[in-house]
């Protein structure tokens, strides 16, 4: 019940304060950016306070006073509005029943995805499937230990670089009462709600029309290239049935330009509350520059100084955009000075607030990993470099070529900071996989999608009879779309089981059993309900996660491979990493053989099912099992 009293309470006093703050603004807008408070709240206002008290209940509870202290400041400072309530650009509220269709579509994926039960266990999509684990990880491995800052709990005595306060919200949640699940469904339909808004909002500021509004939004959420007609005619029958491959992910063909909500935005639950935050800071510095109301500056440049932990390249990203535009209208200003000077109030906030982050978090981590290098044509390997976009993206890229061409688009200004972003990720790659440079790219996206749908009202105007005029976008949209919708529809029905029935009793006695910092020796397979479910510490994961976050974990893998093969170097080892238990299963015998089951003349079994075995190892959890055994017994 705690948790969602904490949850309402953060969005009612972001909401409060945006109604405060924002007084000129619709009261849907205000909503809308309330809620975004709220959700930083959520995510922020834990922080500072969790380094000397750890990521505790009271932590929590000095959060929430903090909030409902800002709220009455804000109460206070904007008790008398001298201004009359005034908006500069007339939302249509059309716009938002645009958001309805996809946040039911959201709502259901994110029901069937996220730790659906099934007969035989926990179910989720076939995106879901991959990353679905690492971020259960952080969550649990939070809610559990509750140490702060956190270390890996697949690779423990490494802090952990990974954005993690998308993840550390959901932990929020969780550790205030929340199912595991529910903590999980709550947070992302919330971020996800939001980031419909945020983009719907942004595109309406730009664009002023409802109908390109729905066009951009059509473009960007349903995205797709050629991989669809890769299907025709002779495959068709697989189009929904095929594991790996989708219509917007064909490795064979390189077609990497998956859809934004099938690998992006269900996966990756990062870029949920980071594109949101992204939108809202672009959509607040696109208004300061039209209006010069330094409060939107300051809105700006606040939201970006506090994306580096919530999601890195989405910082990135509005650096690049914040400058190219602060550059291009410096030249065209009349009064320098006091454009530099609005322009401060975005600046220092964004300087003062993200650079702590980056220093303590994001460079030791980048630069340790090796992360920057040049590449150019980022994954276009091969394949004729237009080409490679026109099959990746379809459509769109023959339109957005014309529209960059085009004499009379009023939006080349506008566009400028994403040929730039384009430009950058086309020639240099961020993280160790190459692909994740898709994060800066959809960016891009982002502004293109608005660019060619202005593009399009313009020429279809020409067109004289309304209904020419629909018949020509449907068509034009309906191909744009017509491999993501399809890749929609795969990944709606899509389900696979993630962690079975047996593991859930594992994940129950583990948590009742062990020490909340206990360390195990398991092998490295990805959903792994011990680091997963259990939230303890595994001596090594998932190596792929491992590789993409720049961690060196090549010695490390070594040593468990002479753990499971019990060389002499065995018990040093073991004290070495200070394991507590082992945890051996059919990952385990599958990678090591049956060798492994020699463990069991060594320590005690502890923990038996038909598919797992827990050993006990270290005298901590001895201590701990007498401890636990009084604790019973009284």
């Amino acid at each position: 019940m705690m948790g969602y009293f904490y949850f309402i309470f953060f969005f009612l006093m972001g909401i409060f304060i945006a109604h405060k703050t924002f007084y000129e603004m619709p009261g849907a807008l205000r909503i809308w950016i309330g809620g975004l408070i709220g959700l930083l709240g959520m995510m922020w206002l834990v922080i500072p306070i969790a380094f000397f008290s750890g990521f505790t209940f009271t932590t929590h509870v000095i959060a929430l006073i903090i909030m409902g202290g800002f709220s009455l400041f804000c109460f206070f400072l904007y008790s008398k509005t001298k201004n009359p309530p005034v908006s500069s650009i007339s939302y249509d509220s059309r716009i938002f029943w645009i958001i309805l269709p996809f946040s039911i579509f959201f709502i259901y994926l994110f029901y069937t995805h996220y730790l659906l039960y099934g007969p035989d266990g926990l179910y989720c999509g076939g995106n879901a499937y991959g990353d679905l684990p690492f971020h259960l990880g952080i969550i649990t491995s939070l809610k559990e230990q509750q140490l702060f800052p956190p270390q890996y709990s697949i690779f423990p005595g490494v802090k952990m670089g990974y954005p993690f306060f998308v993840d550390s919200f959901t932990s929020s949640l969780y550790l205030l009462g929340i199912s595991l699940r529910n903590s999980l469904l709550l947070s992302s339909v919330s971020m996800a709600i939001l980031l419909l808004t945020s983009f719907v909002v942004f595109a309406q500021e730009v664009l002023r029309k409802w109908s390109s509004t729905v066009i951009a939004t059509l473009l960007f959420f349903m995205n797709g290239g050629l991989g669809f007609f890769y299907y025709f005619p002779n495959n068709l029958s697989h189009i929904l049935s095929e594991t790996v491959n989708s219509p917007t992910h064909l490795f064979d063909q390189n077609i990497i330009w998956s859809n934004v909500i099938c690998d992006l935005l269900i996966p990756q639950r990062t870029t949920l509350g980071g594109w949101a935050f992204l939108l809202l800071a672009l959509w607040a510095l696109y208004r300061a520059i039209n209006t010069s109301q330094r409060k939107y500056f300051f809105l700006s440049g606040l939201i970006a100084g506090l994306l580096p932990m919530i999601h890195t390249h989405s910082f990135l990203a509005f650096i690049v955009v914040a400058i190219i535009w602060f550059i291009y209208y410096l030249i065209k200003a009349d009064g320098k000075r006091k454009y530099v000077l609005s322009w401060m109030a975005l600046i220092l906030p964004a300087i003062l607030l993200s650079i702590p982050q980056l220093i303590y978090w994001t460079f030791p981590q980048s630069f340790s990993g090796g992360y920057l290098r040049l590449m150019p044509g980022w994954t276009s390997k091969t394949d004729f470099w237009p080409w490679f976009w026109v099959k990746n993206t379809g459509l769109f890229f023959v339109l957005l070529l014309i529209a960059l061409f085009s004499t009379k688009n009023r939006l080349k200004s506008f566009y400028l900071p994403a040929i730039f972003l384009f430009v950058l990720a086309e020639l240099v790659i961020f993280q160790p996989w190459s692909w994740d440079n898709i994060k800066l790219l959809f960016v891009w996206y982002m502004f293109s999608v608005i660019f060619v749908a202005n593009y399009l009202e313009q020429i279809t105007q020409k067109i004289s009879k309304k209904f020419y005029r629909a018949l020509f976008v449907g068509i034009v949209v309906g191909v744009c779309i017509l491999s993501g919708t399809f890749s929609l529809i795969r990944e709606a029905i899509s389900s696979i089981r993630l962690f079975t029935a047996d593991d859930l009793k594992i994940v129950e006695y583990v948590q009742q059993h062990t020490p909340v910092d206990a360390i195990f020796l398991t092998s490295d397979f990805h959903n792994n309900p011990i680091s997963s479910l259990a939230g303890r510490n595994i001596v090594m994961g998932y190596e792929g996660w491992l590789w993409s976050h720049g961690i060196d974990y090549q010695k490390r893998a070594d040593d468990i491979k002479e753990l499971f093969s019990i060389s002499e170097n065995f018990d040093h080892l073991i004290k070495k990493y200070q394991i507590d238990y082992i945890f051996l299963s059919s990952h385990e015998r599958v990678r090591y053989g049956n060798k492994i089951f020699q463990l069991m003349q060594k320590f005690p079994v502890v923990y038996q099912s038909q598919d797992s075995l827990i050993l006990r190892v270290s005298e901590r959890a001895q201590a701990s099992a007498d401890f636990m055994l009084n604790q019973d017994s009284n």
